[in-house]
């Protein structure tokens, strides 16, 4: 099963997005990305302290790297990464923040093109891992240690 996106959405995307093309056990992360979209609807100063609107470039570097991680773990660990919040950042980036009963992880990506910032600890705070990655690919390093708590 696959989602699509509308017709009138697919303006500036590429031909197929990866996040469209998911096996159906990542349609929790399928379900995330299609309800974070409306992030792009946030104007200039949306929180009321003078934050910045959110491009459309943003969001789709946020949700393919979200997509790749998913999906780089389940076909090389056969682990199902749980969805993520999808979160607007005051600065225009967007965050991904995961929260669990086992860890913590929050994924920035920034909107001036810079590396992809993480940070990340376990519930009991012996496994911290903090790092920057290319946001245009899956980081092998995020994985493994995801894979701890999955």
């Amino acid at each position: 099963m696959r989602l699509q996106v509308p017709k009138e959405q697919r303006s500036g995307l590429a031909s197929e997005p990866v996040w469209q093309s998911l096996p159906i056990e990542l349609q929790g992360i399928v379900l995330a990305i299609e309800t974070s979209r409306n992030i792009l609807e946030l104007k200039e100063n949306w929180d009321g302290e003078g934050a910045l609107p959110f491009s459309q470039k943003v969001w789709e570097k946020a949700v393919t790297f979200l997509a790749l991680l998913a999906k780089e773990a389940l076909e090389r660990l056969n682990i199902i990464v749980d969805a993520p919040r999808i979160l607007p950042s005051a600065e225009g980036s967007i965050d991904l923040h995961w929260k669990t009963d086992s860890y913590e992880l929050l994924v920035n990506i920034p909107q001036n093109g810079a590396p992809a910032s993480y940070y990340g600890d376990n519930t009991i705070g012996n496994m911290p891992i903090k790092a920057t990655c290319d946001a245009s690919k899956p980081d092998r390093k995020l994985i493994s240690w995801l894979s701890l708590f999955l």
